[in-house]
């Protein structure tokens, strides 16, 4: 049962991970598109 958990957790972690890089990476090429240098 705790490796369910576990596991799960783990899942879900990568997954709001990887939604926040993506949200990074439009934050960023939006700056850019400005003709801001980051």
């Amino acid at each position: 049962m705790g490796i369910g958990i576990g596991y799960h957790y783990g899942q879900k972690k990568k997954r709001d991970f990887k939604k926040q890089k993506e949200r990074y990476n439009r934050i960023i090429s939006t700056i850019e598109k400005a003709g801001v240098q980051v």
